[in-house]
């Protein structure tokens, strides 16, 4: 079971990065196209999930679902406009290294295993982290990257860590009904930004399309599902096992995909992470 949850988290993530990457490579170039395109993704899911899960969450759990949501759109603005205007890879294996907090958090708050193996494996897997980037000479990286890329980075471990908080706080939660109810917050957070951004004139550089529209519609649904999943995940899973293995493997996956299909270079160094993030994987698995 803890298997194919994991496995289906890599694919859904994986699938995800690919596609909103592209997107931003061809279409973002402001946080309000981020926004609207995000705003779309996220209506998605709150359209699909919520008539189906309700609201089956006391008040303490929709103030998490806020919180979730209100940085889960941070994350995915910064993501895009970090994708727009650097490499994929790269911005993704910075993302995923934010997994250390909540991990640490699990380990020291709730005694959640972490052996020796394990720790190792975390070490293995920043190390392969850090492999996955080139060295890049300080004038060739972008401050508007640099930014986006740290914003992504807070958000994502702020947004994982307020789930494991309230999971752990209410083991009984309707993580399904969490998922739904924080993707619709997220949705109005989203978009209400973007109707005061377009109020003060920063409308979107792009239409709303066809292919904008079936983008966020397909990138919504899988992110959606990952979400489930990964909420469920973190509700039956300790932290300390499924987020290095399930990080690890991401980073993995999406460096090998970024190669294959959107013709980013898989460098020696590249190859080099790959290779330690398989024996982390066997390492966090032990």
């Amino acid at each position: 079971m803890v298997i194919l949850l994991i496995a289906a988290s890599w694919l859904l993530a994986t699938t995800k990065v690919l596609s909103q990457g592209r997107f931003a490579k061809n279409m973002t170039k402001t946080p309000s196209d981020a926004l609207l395109f995000n705003g779309l993704i996220f209506s998605t899911g709150a359209i699909f999930f919520l008539p189906i899960f309700g609201i089956n969450l006391p008040l303490f759990g929709i103030t998490a679902c806020f919180f979730v949501g209100a940085f889960n759109v941070l994350f995915q603005m910064a993501y895009v406009c970090a994708f727009s205007c650097g490499p994929i890879s790269l911005t993704a294996m910075i993302s995923t290294t934010s997994m250390v907090v909540p991990i640490i958090v699990s380990a020291v708050a709730y005694k959640e295993s972490l052996s020796v193996f394990r720790i190792i494996g975390i070490i293995v897997t920043i190390i392969a982290l850090y492999f996955t980037t080139e060295k890049i000479s300080k004038n060739s990286i972008k401050l508007k990257w640099a930014l986006f890329t740290l914003l992504a980075f807070v958000a994502n471990f702020s947004s994982s860590l307020i789930q494991k908080v309230y999971l752990k706080s209410v083991p009984d939660t309707d993580t399904f009904s969490f998922v739904a109810v924080h993707f619709s917050f997220a949705a109005i957070i989203s978009l209400g930004l973007y109707v005061i951004l377009s109020a003060s004139g920063k409308k979107s550089s792009y239409k709303l399309g066809k292919n904008v529209v079936l983008t966020a519609l397909f990138i919504g649904v899988i992110l959606g599902i990952f979400n489930l999943i990964y909420s469920y995940s973190l509700a039956v899973i300790d932290a300390t096992v499924y987020l290095p293995i399930f990080n690890g493997g991401q980073t993995v996956l999406v460096t090998l995909c970024t190669s294959l299909f959107m013709k980013e270079k898989l460098t020696k160094r590249q190859k080099i992470s790959i290779i330690l993030g398989v024996i982390a994987i066997v390492l966090m698995s032990l």
